[in-house]
């Protein structure tokens, strides 16, 4: 939903209304002096000078409702350029909804849409849509990487980046039009060699943001790490293994996890979204084939894929299944049964065994606590270690359950180290230039019609603009504030 400014003013909580906190904030904006806040206020607000911190209390009809710390921004010098009164109140959101509805039911403002705050920053001309966006990022980030990049955005570092590509943009297009209307005046030689310059400066930095929007950045934004095998492989008791919670159901009947189970993993301070998935095997039940073809596609989208295999009780007729999967992390789970290594070794042996992965550990240990012998198993050697809370010197989370982690973080950092651009808009927009611009040199390479060369370079132009945010469609707004909450 896209929504004018009304010129109401607005009020909302911006720390959130799901649980209780110590403070929260509450946001009035847009009105157009503090006349009309004063009755409700102990003290009077005219006396409010511009960011400076005033202890309050709020009252209506003889009632004290909070006592609050106030602070007055004064437009045009604020967050969106409008008269703003942010309150610190007590944090109870019994109490934050009551002073919401103190206001609205005086009719001194309506509650704001999501995002309603920024979005008058942007109609005020007191951010840019990139800046925006970038405020986007920050807000959702569940890592450091997506969180500095949005901060980043914020702060229109990425935006300079863009005008520089505008600039090389207008420079191009005036060497063209050099060639054009004033040939005679600079020369052949000398017009082409500054339009090859011109376009040489424009390419260059145009390939390079494209090269920062290959992969999938969902990997950055929320990233996932599913575990994937057959059925009673011990995907689950692995599963809470990691968590060091009985999170997922675990039992002896195969079959047990019908549909995926997910929960938050931290790994150095970036959160992991850790997913059990359905046993994988040939069935004829109907409900357990969509678990199972829900677990293919949670691990096809998957940022870092674990096999877990049982060596006992692994079917090898089903590897076919699992042959479009390419593999981070393999875990052989029973190292505490007697005949457990001839038994993988027989499975690595067979042909059919998925061999498609991306540096992959294989290691070996029960899943259970009680007896864990475990380690990684690179080529050429072999190191064992206790995995379970009984036997651990290293503590409760055993060395099989640290290589994981630094092998899933590892793979993390080497994508954030090619600085990808986050935002869905800006990569589509950047692959759109990036192409137009590759057909733009052919044309230039085997045409000499600068009329027709001109033309081509005109179908640019209205991308770099959409880039900027000077064209902004309505469908683009409403996406960007879908995902903000009430109150920013």
């Amino acid at each position: 939903m896209i929504y004018l400014n009304d010129g109401l003013p607005i009020i909302a909580c911006s720390t959130g209304t799901t649980s209780n906190t110590a403070i929260a904030k509450i946001r009035i904006g847009g009105f157009e002096n503090l006349d009309a806040l004063t009755p409700f206020f102990s003290k009077n607000l005219l006396n409010l000078r511009p960011n400076e911190a005033r202890l309050l209390e709020i009252m209506h009809e003889g009632k004290v409702f909070d006592e609050v710390v106030a602070i007055f921004f004064k437009g045009p010098n604020s967050f969106n350029g409008e008269n703003i009164l942010e309150l610190d109140v007590h944090g109870n959101q019994v109490n934050v909804q009551r002073i919401i509805d103190l206001f609205i039911d005086n009719k001194i403002c309506r509650l704001s849409y999501p995002g309603e705050f920024t979005y008058r920053a942007l109609t005020n001309k007191k951010m840019n849509l990139s800046q925006v966006e970038g405020l986007d990022v920050l807000i959702n980030s569940h890592s450091n990487f997506a969180f500095d990049q949005g901060m980043a955005t914020l702060r229109g570092e990425l935006n300079e980046k863009y005008k520089l590509l505008l600039h090389y943009f207008i420079k191009l297009k005036a060497s063209l039009e050099l060639s054009i209307d004033f040939l005679e005046d600079v020369g052949e030689e000398s017009a082409k060699k500054e339009f090859a310059a011109s376009f040489s400066d424009f390419n260059n930095l145009i390939s390079s943001l494209y090269q920062r929007t290959r992969g999938n950045v969902e990997n950055l934004m929320t990233p996932t790490i599913t575990l994937i095998g057959q059925t009673n492989a011990g995907k689950s008791s692995f599963f809470n293994q990691l968590l060091l919670n009985n999170r997922s159901i675990v039992s002896d009947y195969a079959g047990t996890t019908r549909d995926y189970v997910s929960e938050g993993l931290s790994i150095k301070n970036t959160d992991f979204k850790l997913i059990d998935t359905a046993g994988i095997r040939e069935t004829f039940d109907h409900i357990e084939k969509m678990g199972i073809e829900r677990s293919f596609e949670l691990g096809k989208r998957a940022f870092f894929k674990i096999l877990v295999v049982n060596p006992f009780e692994t079917n090898p007729d089903d590897f076919h299944l699992l042959k479009d999967l390419e593999f981070d992390f393999v875990i052989f789970t029973h190292s505490d049964l007697v005949g457990m290594v001839e038994k993988r070794d027989q499975l690595l042996k067979n042909p059919n065994f998925p061999n498609h992965y991306n540096n992959l550990s294989l290691s070996l240990g029960p899943i259970g606590p009680d007896e864990s012998i475990s380690g990684p198993m690179g080529p050429g050697k072999n190191i064992s270690g206790p995995m379970g809370p009984d036997k651990n010197t290293s503590g409760p989370i055993g060395p099989i359950i640290e290589e994981l982690k630094n092998s899933i973080y590892s793979k993390f950092t080497e994508l954030c180290e090619k600085d990808p651009i986050l935002v869905d808009r800006h990569r589509r927009v950047l692959e759109g230039i990036y192409i137009k611009t590759q057909e733009f040199q052919v044309v230039t390479d085997s045409l000499d019609d600068l009329g027709i060369i001109s033309s081509e370079l005109n179908l640019i132009e209205n991308d770099i603009q959409e880039l900027l945010g000077i064209i902004s469609p309505d469908d683009v707004l409403a996406s960007i504030f879908s995902n903000f909450c009430i109150g920013k």
